[in-house]
């Protein structure tokens, strides 16, 4: 999706499943689409998996840190502390 500037994936607890997928994405600046379309495309793109692969939540942060060598920090609790700002 052309308005991603970067994103990043993990795992949230699910009383069902045990864990599911969820998404931090951060927009592009100047972006002309808003949140609501990129969330379109999201599910659009998702529309024909099964409900487990689809995120289950999905959340707009202004940075993903990026650690010195250039990856995006994963550990799980900086992606707890992201899903849980506002």
């Amino acid at each position: 999706i052309n308005q991603v500037k970067i994103s990043l994936c993990g795992a949230v607890k699910d009383t069902i499943l045990g864990q599911r997928v969820a998404a931090v994405i951060v927009l592009k600046k100047n972006t002309l689409k808003n949140r609501q379309y990129v969330l379109s495309k999201i599910y659009n793109i998702f529309s024909k998996d099964l409900f487990f692969k689809k995120p289950k939540m999905i959340k707009f942060v202004n940075k993903i840190e990026i650690s010195n060598n250039g990856k995006k920090k994963r550990a799980p609790s900086y992606f707890k502390k992201l899903l849980r700002n506002k």
